[in-house]
């Protein structure tokens, strides 16, 4: 069953279970509509996520309905920001620690669906997009001239590996957009490499870093918000 059956399968259910409940006042307190459509929500996400071992889906939509029902459960004092941080630090750490190496580059698309873990490995063109959101994904880039590369990570783990690639001579762009999630970018020591990302309650670290002093200078830049960014340098 893919990833969006799953969803919304699991939301329905899901949400005539808290319909009925809601209104037969089973609740402590009374939930207003759109506080029940969205826990409902998270919850379908949530059990969606275990179901594909991924942590982020699971923690961050926890520490949402946290956020919630902050006041009922009394947690307050650690809403919204710390629980959510904490979140997605605990699901970034998780992912690493869990998270499978991989052997074997594979050549196919694995799945498309939300909480469906992607692979990619295929021959590219000068600019690249590619996105995850709610789940996992894996990008090789292959290419000569690598100009421009757009990657967006939303409540998922990101991976890309950039071993097999060449900036343009005029240089290149990686432009991130990491939200509640996140991403380890793995690049060549010897690329000129220039580091201006935006943090917003988020963190960017680069790991063995090596200076390079010739070459295309390649620029990483976009937004991390309430998410990390490891760049490690292979």
């Amino acid at each position: 069953m893919t990833g969006k059956k799953w969803f919304w399968g699991l939301f329905f259910i899901l949400a005539g279970g808290a319909f009925l409940a809601n209104s037969l006042e089973l609740f402590t307190t009374h939930i207003n509509f759109w506080s029940l459509l969205l826990t409902v929500g998270l919850l379908a996400i949530i059990i969606g996520s275990i179901l594909h071992f991924n942590f982020t889906g699971i923690l961050v939509p926890l520490s949402i309905i946290g956020v919630i029902f902050a006041e009922d459960l009394g947690i307050t004092a650690i809403t919204p920001w710390p629980i959510i941080i904490t979140a997605v630090l605990l699901s970034i750490g998780l992912d690493i620690i869990f998270s499978k190496k991989n052997t074997v580059r594979l050549g196919v698309h694995v799945g498309s669906d939300s909480f469906d873990t992607t692979i990619v490995d295929e021959e590219d063109s000068e600019e690249i997009n590619y996105q995850v959101s709610f789940g996992s994904g894996v990008k090789y880039v292959n290419t000569n001239n690598l100009k421009k590369a757009r990657f967006s990570c939303k409540f998922g783990a990101l991976k890309v590996y950039f071993d097999n690639a060449k900036p343009s001579k005029n240089g290149a762009e990686i432009i991130l957009d990491v939200a509640f999630g996140g991403a380890e970018i793995y690049i060549p020591k010897s690329w000129n490499v220039a580091v201006e990302t935006l943090a917003m309650l988020g963190g960017v670290e680069e790991r063995r870093h090596k200076e390079a002093t010739e070459g295309p200078k390649v620029v990483i830049k976009g937004n991390v918000s309430l998410g990390g960014v490891e760049i490690i340098y292979i």
